[in-house]
């Protein structure tokens, strides 16, 4: 029982301490001095404002492709033979000239043909003189037997009036007629040992030129055993070893010569009529924003592609004129500089919204209407309710409304929404807008 008051007495006591604590703290809040109140004004957002001027503003074309190199070629054997040399320092990446020998095959071959083919021609040459040597020795014999008929032709007439006047008998007239019968046939065997004298000779012509084909053949096969490059460049795979046994049209090696580089490129029919030869051009690449690269518009493609809407254009990169080479097998986003846009009025392209934007006036928005003639990259050029000195706003356009109250802080046109434009038209050397 004892112990029942003790704790009853200690939760009064828990309670009343509870009581004084919460009457103390009402009359502590009750009692504080209240601070002056003051109405606050919202302060006017600060917005940047662009002011409007007409400027003279270049056309950007945008397209895209591949880097590929504007000379490239695989060399590959053109004869049936043993590679026995390679000479040192021939491997991948290597630079090499116009004319060095890049791989030796074996010749020997070839060279044993061309051997043969000489001494072919040798013979033949041989048996055309003989035929000279011929040729004049049966014309001398001809002039001779002429003679001879001529004169056993006088003798047999001599003879015939001898016999008619019973002069000369039967047997010397018959004997004269048969000597003059063989001198003729004679004479005309030399004549036709003559007359196949011509027919030899062509056919000797005939066979000479034949081995004279076989011998500039195998002459040609000897320099096709000489892998020279076909000009200056590098070495980009070589495919074969010492001893390789190769056949015609064995790919040997690639050779890649990366003075001028080409990027392809694919752009709107529409703007063909305003892109031409010559312009200038540059080439970004994504995954390294710092690599730049400056070319010109080589050529375009003289039809379209009618699924894409598209035609071809060709950039051509020369190396030697680049602070980085550009190598082939680079994605890249080109940009053609077009005609110029004369005095029109520019804004970034982020500022319109449904065909409206805001221009600040005696420190206040209003909504102005325009209309988008055109965009080059983020920039628009518009036209409508907006003219030359209005200071168009380009921050804080969440906060707007018609007629609300702005601090202006004015911009250069160098540092609205598109400063990388202006950017990469400085490092081109493209005219850059006032």
């Amino acid at each position: 029982m004892k112990g029942i008051r003790k704790t009853a007495f200690s939760l009064l006591l828990i309670v009343l301490l509870l009581a004084v604590g919460i009457a103390g703290s009402t009359w502590l809040v009750s009692t504080r001095p209240l601070p002056p109140r003051r109405d606050v004004n919202p302060m006017a957002p600060l917005v940047d404002a662009l002011p409007l001027a007409a400027r003279d503003i270049p056309q950007i074309f945008v397209g895209y492709g591949s880097a590929r190199a504007d000379r490239e070629a695989t060399l590959a054997a053109e004869v049936a033979a043993e590679i026995v040399e390679i000479p040192e320092g021939i491997n991948d990446g290597a630079n090499v000239r116009q004319g060095q020998l890049l791989i030796r095959l074996d010749e020997r071959e070839y060279t044993q043909r061309l051997a043969r083919a000489n001494s072919a021609m040798a013979e033949l040459d041989a048996q055309n003189t003989q035929l000279d040597v011929e040729k004049a020795s049966t014309e001398q014999l001809i002039a001779i037997a002429e003679a001879e008929v001529e004169v056993n032709a006088e003798e047999v007439s001599r003879l015939s009036g001898l016999f008619e006047k019973g002069e000369a008998s039967k047997t010397e007239y018959n004997f004269a007629r048969r000597v003059h019968d063989r001198s003729r046939r004679e004479l005309q065997v030399l004549v036709n040992q003559l007359n196949l004298i011509e027919p030899r000779r062509q056919y000797l012509i005939a066979a000479r030129a034949s081995r004279q084909a076989e011998a500039e053949l195998a002459r040609l096969y000897l320099e096709r055993c000489r892998i020279t490059a076909p000009f200056d460049g590098q070495v980009n795979d070589l495919l074969v070893q010492m001893g390789n046994r190769v056949m015609p049209g064995t790919p040997l090696l690639r050779l890649t010569c990366l003075k001028k580089i080409e990027v392809p490129i694919e752009l709107p029919v529409s703007v063909r009529p305003l892109v031409q030869t010559g312009a200038p051009c540059t080439l970004t690449v994504d995954s390294s924003p710092a690599l730049r690269w400056s070319g010109t518009l080589s050529r375009l493609s003289p039809v379209a592609d009618v699924r894409s809407r598209t035609f071809s254009a060709y950039v051509m990169v020369d190396n030697d004129q680049q602070e980085t080479p550009l190598f082939p097998g680079y994605f890249l986003t080109a940009r053609v500089q077009g005609p110029l846009l004369q005095q029109v009025l520019a804004v970034p392209r982020g500022v319109i919204d449904n065909g409206e934007l805001f221009v600040a006036n005696d420190n206040r928005a209003h909504v102005r209407k325009v209309h988008v003639e055109t965009v080059v990259e983020e920039i628009a050029i518009v036209s409508g309710d907006v003219q030359p000195g209005d200071r168009v706003i380009l921050t804080n356009l969440d906060m707007l409304y018609e007629g609300a109250t702005v601090r202006v802080q004015e911009v250069l046109a160098a540092e609205v929404a598109a400063p990388a434009l202006v950017d990469r038209r400085a490092a081109d050397g493209l005219e850059i807008p006032p």
